[in-house]
């Protein structure tokens, strides 16, 4: 998806480029009459990428559902009780599986819509402003190239929710795959063990964790509520976007069987909330790379000297503080993460 709206925003500098005179009214005119060539030109990017992104989103609720439903299978089984039909091969599974799918496409679907409709929004915006800066002095391709740097950093909104905030393409399209995988695990492995008679999970745990998260994991818990003995699933939040297996948790739950060894156990809460830290400020520096390369990109693509040294030099000095930061935390360095294309 980030790919898609560099292309995107690509497009749009190609098209706000043209023409002589750059922030005249004629060639304000011109740019505005291309609103519906840039649509044809978005659509197209977006075309030529949806086969390759419903099938990524496919198979990872697929596999995540289906993992999850056959750790239930692997775990009875250890019990020695025979599983008549495999979780792939469950009705039930198969159509959370199917559920989630669709939710997931149609959700994506309308975030092509809104980023086609804000994508002509923000190119509007943008030949208006280039038109005041050049009355205001600046060159145009000068004023073109300032814009881009807003451009890069804030990219092209998929989204604004009730309460007005906009959400970056990347972000909302990670929400969406995050969510419905999440669900359909979550589901399918519900169903898994209402199937097999399986009342009793355990939550995992590690380091790291949502410090709100923290104290829940590692521990007991009953999917009905009828125990005497271990508290309900539903006061962790589970099926929630907000609570255990929720968005962006790596919490899971498995079978538990009375009386036998706990594979989990909590962590100490201070230790806890470091590491969770770190992680933050890993994926906040990752996220400011990809920016700056996404702005040289498209200082590339105007032909501004200044702006792609200045875009080379926010590269090489965010590049330097991750450095610093994996030096100084001992942590992986995630290097795919910091591009924009694969």
């Amino acid at each position: 998806m980030l790919d898609i709206e560099t292309e995107m925003l690509e497009n749009m500098i190609t098209l706000i480029s043209r023409g002589r005179d750059v922030g005249g009214m004629e060639w304000q005119l011109e740019r505005l009459k291309s609103l519906g060539l840039l649509r044809e030109l978005n659509a197209r990017t977006i075309a030529k990428n949806r086969d390759k992104i419903v099938e990524t989103i496919r198979e990872e609720i697929e596999y995540n559902a289906f993992r999850r439903a056959t750790q239930v299978d692997a775990a009875v089984k250890e019990t020695g009780k025979v599983v008549a039909v495999s979780a792939k091969a469950s009705p039930q599974v198969n159509a959370i599986i199917a559920d989630w799918e669709r939710v997931a496409l149609e959700k994506v679907g309308k975030m092509y819509g809104d980023m086609l409709a804000k994508a002509g929004e923000v190119y509007q915006q943008t030949v208006l402003k280039t038109t005041a800066k050049v009355q205001l002095g600046m060159s145009g391709r000068k004023a073109i190239a300032q814009t881009a740097t807003e451009w890069a950093e804030k990219g092209i909104p998929a989204l604004v929710d009730r309460a007005g905030r906009e959400w970056t393409t990347e972000a909302y399209a990670q929400a969406i795959v995050r969510t419905t995988s999440t669900n359909a695990a979550n589901g399918s492995q519900l169903a898994r063990m209402e199937e097999l008679d399986q009342d009793l999970v355990e939550v995992s745990s590690h380091l790291g964790s949502r410090p709100e998260h923290a104290d829940l994991q590692g521990k007991i818990y009953s999917i009905s509520g009828r125990s005497n003995k271990y508290p309900p699933l539903s006061v962790t939040g589970y099926g929630t976007a907000g609570g255990i297996g929720g968005v962006n948790c790596r919490h899971v739950i498995y079978p538990y069987f009375e009386g036998t060894k706990k594979t989990f156990s909590p962590f100490p809460e201070k230790k806890n909330d470091a590491v969770y830290e770190k992680s933050q400020r890993q994926r906040a520096l990752e996220r400011s790379i990809r920016y700056a390369k996404r702005e040289k990109s498209l200082a590339e693509r105007i032909g501004d000297r200044e702006a792609i040294d200045n875009a080379n030099a926010k590269v090489r000095a965010r590049q330097k503080a991750m450095r610093e930061f994996i030096d100084d935390t001992g942590r992986k360095r995630q290097s795919a993460r910091e591009q924009i294309y694969e």
